[in-house]
């Protein structure tokens, strides 16, 4: 135990067709050939050959949970419902990305500002941002202070992301409600 509140966070694609694979394996799906972002997203789409386009259905989870120094918890998990494209499409994201459509876009054709308003980890990221200032904000504040006070770090942050805008995003969320102004890389 550090005495710090801690956030974390991980999402994974689920794809209908495939019995929810890869879930929580997202980003270790099928490691004895897959090793790339672009070898795991090839296998779905070779998988996936011969599936209709109604059958073709997939959701983004993300699962954000918040212990806050005195034990309290914060858990959040939103998702995105969407389908599985027939090939790479857009240059943006990472990961799934490239394959994975909302309307008649996939992801990575997304600019950071579309993307976050629909993604799992933007509804996440805001849920959490939305309870914090709720009902925790004041000991998260004070919190704050008191580390502040002794010359430490404000929030230790852990967290399995890919990519910058998210690690951005969870720092806007922690600079408006606690002051947070880095995080580690």
């Amino acid at each position: 135990k550090t005495g710090m509140p801690a956030v974390a966070d991980d999402s994974g694609i689920c794809v209908d067709a495939l019995d929810g694979r890869p879930g929580i394996f997202s980003a270790r799906y099928r490691p004895d050939d897959c090793i790339t972002d672009e070898d795991r997203t090839a296998k779905i789409l070779e998988e996936l050959e011969g599936v209709p386009d109604g059958e073709r259905t997939a959701h983004y989870t993300c699962a954000i949970c918040c212990i806050l120094p005195d034990g309290s918890k914060i858990e959040i998990e939103e998702i995105c419902v969407g389908t599985i494209g027939y090939s790479f499409v857009g240059d943006g994201g990472f990961g799934y990305d490239p394959i994975f459509m909302q309307g008649d876009k996939t992801f990575a054709q997304l600019s950071a500002e579309e993307k976050d308003k629909v993604s799992h980890r933007g509804k996440a990221l805001r849920k959490l941002q939305a309870e914090l200032k709720e009902g925790k904000l004041d000991l998260v504040l004070q919190y704050a202070e008191e580390q502040e006070a002794c010359g430490a770090r404000i929030l230790d942050i852990n967290m399995g992301m890919s990519g910058i805008d998210e690690k951005s995003m969870m720092l806007t969320v922690l600079e408006e409600v606690a002051g947070v102004t880095s995080l580690p890389l």
